[in-house]
């Protein structure tokens, strides 16, 4: 049953969202700067790429729709991920995060 957040809630999630933004801008910048250039080598420019921050695993999709529903069924719900075209600009998605009482 959905409840309505409290505003100690909804602080504490805004807190947490933003220290989880912040932790996967800078390590997916650092682990794109190392993978990005392997997946160009590889073939794969302009398809999308998601990895999880922790473990450096990742995988690719024709667009961020399909690497979306590739990363769900690898990665854990709680994961933290970063995601980007292979040769484009990133952009952030972040796993877990959202609402636990939706």
């Amino acid at each position: 049953m959905r409840t309505k957040p409290t505003e100690a809630e909804r602080e504490a999630y805004t807190v947490e969202f933003h220290r989880r933004a912040t932790l996967a801008r800078k390590e997916g910048e650092k682990i794109r700067e190392i993978l990005e250039p392997k997946l160009v080598a590889e073939g794969l420019e302009g398809r999308y790429v998601y990895v999880d921050i922790y473990t450096g695993e990742y995988v690719v999709g024709e667009d961020s729709a399909e690497a979306f529903v590739n990363a769900r069924k690898k990665f854990p719900p709680d994961h933290l991920g970063w995601g980007f075209d292979v040769g484009g600009k990133p952009s952030l998605i972040i796993g877990g995060a959202s609402w636990p009482w939706l």
